[in-house]
């Protein structure tokens, strides 16, 4: 097995069908491509129910902005056609692991594949970090295997994936660290609503405690 070179690469790209559809020529690596942010992105939403509700069509100059501690699953704009002898890594850019971002493991790219490529990209950090729709995240890696080979992707349920709706079904997937993030600020805000009320009780208990204690001190005081 063998990593192809940028020459390789090109030379697949040449040829018809393409390895890489809709290729950017600044975009080649020495061994690899890198991979642009494609027409859909899915994020959650606490106020959507359905994961179609929140799987977002992208005009072509729309970033996309992951809150912290959010997960997002973006789609391709390149295509794949995966000869019967390549298989695929998928990683990601370093620039965005810099800034935090994660991307979930994802099982190769098998040989016969032809479609778009997904990433689930996790937000670690505090702060919320913007995409760039112009911007190339992923990175793919072509190996060549020691032998072609004849098993058939052609009936898998990934195969000729070009929708997020294909691949994320109902219920929505959230972010634990996430979840459990809002569920503190619903009690924090719920704890800072009650605190005036149980100041005005407290006050109302002293103030009867205060004349209870005044009535039995006059009473003491009186025998």
């Amino acid at each position: 097995m063998s990593i192809l070179s940028y020459e390789s690469i090109k030379a697949l790209c040449e040829q018809c069908p393409p390895l890489i559809e809709n290729f950017d020529e600044d975009n080649f690596q020495a061994s690899s491509y890198d991979i642009r942010i494609g027409s859909q992105c899915y994020l959650f939403d606490p106020k959507k129910k359905r994961v179609k509700e929140m799987i977002r069509e992208l005009n072509e100059d729309e970033d996309i902005i992951i809150p912290p501690n959010q997960l997002c699953f973006i789609i391709s704009k390149e295509s794949v056609n995966m000869p019967n002898n390549l298989t695929a890594h998928i990683s990601l850019k370093t620039d965005l692991i810099k800034r935090g971002i994660m991307i979930a493991a994802q099982p190769p790219i098998d040989p016969g594949y032809k479609g778009k490529i997904y990433g689930m990209l996790y937000n670690l950090s505090n702060q919320k970090v913007c995409l760039l729709k112009k911007e190339a995240i992923l990175t793919i890696e072509f190996i060549k295997l020691d032998l072609p080979t004849n098993f058939s992707v052609q009936g898998h349920h990934m195969q000729g994936f070009n929708d997020l709706t294909k691949l994320i079904k109902d219920p929505p997937i959230e972010s634990s660290l996430d979840y459990i993030r809002r569920l503190t600020q619903s009690y924090r805000d719920k704890i800072e609503r009650a605190v005036p009320n149980f100041l005005i009780i407290v006050s109302i208990l002293i103030g009867l405690l205060t004349v209870f204690a005044t009535v039995v001190i006059y009473l003491i005081t009186k025998r």
